[in-house]
């Protein structure tokens, strides 16, 4: 199918002046590796536990990949879906698919059949990229079901690892050292820089993944952004260990290090000391990920022992950051910082490691260049520096809006607002402090998982009458997913059974509900809403309980 922009469009007032402040440019990502291959071929530029890849490696072979998907019938504004672990084929399918114009549509390791047919029902895509193993599971023959679910026949399919499911997945391309890669026709070429170029899905307060569209210059513009905030250069060498269909995977595992001429260690599978290892032997110095990365690296650290570590800062975001985590990293001699954003406009903020260590610890940073971010009264009237009320931000780097037109009416305004969800302030010195949500979403370890959607799946299973999910403190994680439940008359909980269910319909196993607790009926007001705080209360409660229990 083919994706426009979906948003009301930017105020031009806004538009001529983040173009003449450089904030909007004609750079398009298609083009990076390609730059940057040319300017240095023999620098490495991905380095994994296997071994590391060049630049100009790395070019050959997202040529290979944007001639295989050419070849196969995709083109310029054409989707491609892929799942793929983090490593080398992930970046170069990415660029590959930027190379020939069409939209980047990658999806996170956790989504299964269930996420895919709807994501595969909403954008038809003309090519699908998957791993026969995706962390244990067959990801081929997922896609195939969520395919056949949607009633989609996409033109090619092509498999990391030997083609599953009979003729239909072709092999994905790979080096030969032998063979130089096939010259790709001259009319191949990255889409315009204001063209869309990227959808990612991410939950939220609907019950289904929302769809993202993102523009070649918003993403150019927030990898610059970031490059500058952080002073990033070609000295880096930059950890990533969040799976990079995330907003931060692509930006900072292959955007960032393109544009800066950075080297990137990629780990797949996330495993504290395995990484800190990695990090030690390659000389990692600069790593961006949610609360669970900092912790488990700190963690690694001080099981290693005493002394200064190679990696020298870490951007904490995504999930909620305790100011205590900020200041045990800088004990153990790691800059740690805040930053705030969404899938939707990705950096709002920015801390930098020159800032004084409170501020960094307790605030999540002040807004980018051309970034305004306010808090609003219920009426969405900006309220006065200090007073708490839901953040909008807007930007540059906003999103060109959804893959569902209709989601955009109470996500934006005319004037280029995008309302977060978020609840906070910007207190005098202009730095922004996120407080709370209005979101009903559950935020684990950085993963944004849809309360709704849990609930409407619940409420499937014949013993659920009502179903509330909320988010459950979890000291690893920050949050995860409890539900309180209203059984119908004569049925017990059976949680296992009630798992076994879940994971029939495809759930992704980290929605997978943590904490269950049956109660005889769900707190609303009068009115009849649901009162999710006090449902949260219940479940802390029934944990007490438990606790003294055992005791």
């Amino acid at each position: 199918m083919a994706l426009t922009a979906t948003a009301p469009p930017l105020p031009e007032h806004l538009v001529r002046r983040w173009t003449a402040q450089g904030l909007r440019t004609e750079q398009r990502p298609g083009w990076v590796l390609e730059h940057a291959a040319r300017r240095r071929p023999d620098d490495a530029a991905i380095i994994t536990a296997d071994g590391r890849h060049t630049l100009g490696q790395l070019r050959d072979r997202a040529d290979m990949i944007s001639w295989a998907l050419a070849n196969g019938g995709a083109g310029a504004g054409d989707v491609v879906t892929w799942s793929l672990p983090n490593g080398v084929e992930a970046i170069a399918t990415a660029i590959a698919i930027w190379r020939i114009g069409a939209i980047s549509n990658p999806v996170v390791p956790i989504y299964r059949e269930h996420e895919l047919a709807f994501i595969a029902g909403q954008l038809r895509p003309a090519a699908v990229i998957s791993a026969t193993d995706v962390r244990g599971r067959a990801g081929c023959e997922e896609m195939d079901l969520a395919l056949a679910a949607a009633g989609h026949e996409p033109r090619l399919r092509l498999a990391l690892g030997a083609p599953a499911g009979g003729g239909r997945w072709a092999p994905l391309p790979q080096p030969d050292p032998e063979r130089p890669p096939p010259a790709l026709p001259e009319d191949l070429a990255p889409a315009p820089a204001h063209a869309p170029c990227l959808v990612l899905y991410t939950s939220g307060t609907t019950a289904q993944p929302k769809g993202v569209v993102h523009s070649g210059c918003a993403l150019v513009h927030e990898a610059f952004s970031m490059q500058r905030e952080w002073g990033l250069t070609y000295r880096e060498t930059m950890v990533m260990a969040s799976p990079l269909p995330h907003i931060t995977g692509i930006l900072q595992g292959l955007l960032v290090p393109c544009l800066a001429g950075a080297r990137v260690l990629l780990t797949d599978r996330w495993d504290p000391e395995a990484c800190v290892e990695l990090i030690e032997r390659e000389g990692g110095t600069y790593m961006a990920g949610a609360t669970p990365f900092l912790r488990g690296v700190l963690d690694a650290y001080a099981a290693r022992g005493p002394g200064r570590p190679q990696l020298r800062q870490f951007c904490c975001g995504g999930a909620p950051v305790s100011p205590a985590l900020i200041e045990e990293a800088q004990r153990a001699g790691i800059v740690a910082h805040r930053s705030w954003g969404l899938t939707e406009l990705p950096s709002a903020t920015f801390s930098r490691t020159i800032d004084p260590l409170r501020q960094r610890a307790e605030t999540d940073g002040r807004p980018g260049e051309g970034i305004e971010v306010e808090a609003v009264d219920d009426e969405r009237a900006p309220l006065p520096r200090g007073a708490e009320g839901e953040l909008r931000i807007r930007g540059p780097e906003r999103m060109e809006g959804y893959v569902d037109a209709a989601l955009n009416a109470g996500a934006m305004d005319d004037d280029g607002w995008v309302y977060t969800g978020d609840v906070g302030l910007v207190d005098r010195d202009g730095c922004v402090r996120v407080t709370g949500r209005l979101k009903d979403i559950v935020n684990r370890g950085g993963e944004k998982l849809s309360a709704r959607e849990i609930e409407e799946l619940l409420e499937r299973h014949d013993s659920i009458r009502e179903a509330a999910v909320v988010p459950v403190p979890d000291e690893r994680l920050g949050e995860t997913v409890g539900a309180a439940v209203v059984l119908r008359p004569g049925d017990v909980l059976d949680l296992p059974a009630i798992l076994r269910f879940l994971r029939g319909l495809g759930l992704a196993s980290q929605k997978l509900p943590a904490r269950v607790q049956a109660v005889n009926e769900l707190p609303r007001t009068p009115s009849g809403k649901l009162q999710k705080h006090l449902v949260l209360r219940q479940l802390g409660e029934e944990e007490t309980r438990r606790t003294g229990a055992r005791q």
